[in-house]
């Protein structure tokens, strides 16, 4: 058996006659990489009995394995939280499998590059990490990974780790600059309710003036439009040409008068409010492409290759009409540069989390109350990716939920990656009330 190939994840057990004529002995054998076939201690079975449980096989005998890990700046300073800030998807993910690494007892052999992996010009293979797994060069990759369709046929993925943080980032514009607020105050019904109301006091008070003249016959002739100009007159907030003289009719003006201040005050308070509100109505990436807003990417590699991994019609839109419609260097600019642009409004700039950094340091309170974000994927976690079948890749995985139940995930990813920037506790309260 010393050159069977039963790897780590196999379930092979060889099953001998014991002592006892209804008995028999258990072994599971399986091998770690390279290394010699492992037998495992005797377990004994009779019919009727049930199996114990299989050994566990988190021990990997301080083996070495072969491993990609992305590599963009200089490695003596990668692991050093003053350079946190460049390669952070790299340097996160890789912390994280090195607590996988210790909980397995394996070490890694660490083959650099530079690309997670996309396709080569005039050629089916791949660059970068996807290209060594994909040729057996290397056995693991030591970096989380988006989970792509295009890659599925070529690697195998081992668990997730942290989110991507790709999003569209943008200021919510003030209500006014995306609607018309002066149709906002009042709701339809209002308005009729009103206007009902409106035309009844008026015609009670031309039927009381009426009378009036009736009475008085000297007095001048009153018309019914005459008091309908009266109370459009009121309402408009200008005077009057007649002021009645009996007390019913001046009761029912009265009321009149009234009926105008609650409507202008409540209106004007209204609209004062809505002045100061910031809208809504941006919450998916339908409604972005929608709006008025300029859109821009973070001018990175995989930003403008995501049109290539995706099926999805809006993210094509997205590319094609706002983006790939303008000059690219319009449509692609700097994180510094998209993250400053969106305090000008209107303007909505897709980046990675470490956009956060740039916000702490430059963004009044106000403006980070009025931050918003949409996620253009589905899904945007970050994966170990293997070669293709694996040995290592349920071990792997089951560590990587094991490190999220434990909170070392959450732990390192407050350490490395940029957190939403933070308001003053004042702030806060007023954010949450007002915008």
């Amino acid at each position: 058996m010393d050159n069977a190939s039963i790897f780590l994840d196999s379930h092979v057990t060889v099953a001998q006659p014991g002592y006892d004529k209804n008995q028999m002995v258990l072994n599971e054998v399986y091998r770690i990489g390279n290394n010699p076939v492992i037998v495992t201690p005797n377990q004994y079975w009779s019919p009727g009995q049930k199996l114990q449980p299989r050994p566990s096989r988190n021990n990997f005998g301080g083996i070495t394995i072969n491993a990609a890990i992305i590599v963009r700046d200089s490695w003596d300073t990668f692991l050093d939280l003053r350079y946190r800030k460049s390669n952070t998807l790299s340097k996160g993910t890789y912390v994280l499998m090195l607590h996988i690494s210790r909980l397995l007892n394996f070490t890694m052999n660490l083959t650099k590059t530079d690309t997670w992996g996309y396709p080569k010009k005039n050629s089916p293979c791949y660059d970068g990490v996807i290209g060594l797994l994909e040729c057996h060069d290397v056995e693991i990759s030591a970096n989380g990974l988006l989970q792509r369709e295009a890659r599925m046929d070529r690697v195998d993925y081992a668990g997730e780790t942290v989110d991507f943080g790709g999003k569209f980032r943008f200021l919510k514009p003030a209500l006014s600059e995306i609607s018309i607020i002066y149709t906002l105050p009042f709701k339809a019904t209002v308005w009729i309710a009103y206007i009902v109301i409106l035309a009844i006091m008026t015609i009670m008070l031309y039927i009381s003036q009426r009378l009036e003249h009736h009475m008085d016959p000297t007095k001048q002739t009153v018309l019914f439009g005459d008091t309908v100009l009266n109370s459009v007159a009121v309402v408009c907030q200008e005077g009057t040409s007649r002021t009645p003289d009996s007390f019913s009719s001046r009761i029912i003006f009265l009321f009149i008068l009234i009926l105008s201040l609650f409507l202008t005050a409540s209106y004007s308070a209204i609209i004062v409010s809505l002045l100061q509100t910031s809208s809504n109505a941006i919450n998916d990436l339908k409604e972005l492409l929608d709006s008025s807003f300029t859109l821009t990417m973070r001018d990175i590699v995989y930003n403008f290759k995501l049109v290539n991994d995706t099926r999805d019609p809006l993210i094509k839109k997205l590319f094609y009409e706002r983006l790939y419609s303008v000059p690219y260097h319009k449509a692609f600019v700097t994180q510094e540069e998209g993250v400053e642009n969106m305090r000008k409004g209107l303007y909505a700039f897709y980046g990675e989390s470490d956009a956060y950094w740039i916000m702490s340091d430059t963004y009044e309170e106000e403006e980070k109350c009025m931050l918003k974000e949409i996620q253009i994927n589905a899904y945007d976690m970050l994966a170990y990716p293997v070669k293709k079948g694996s040995q290592f890749r349920d071990f792997i995985k089951r560590k990587t939920y094991q490190l999220r139940e434990a909170g070392l995930t959450s732990r390192e990813h407050k350490i490395w990656f940029a957190q939403k920037p933070k308001m003053w506790r004042f702030w806060s309260w007023i954010c949450k009330r007002s915008y």
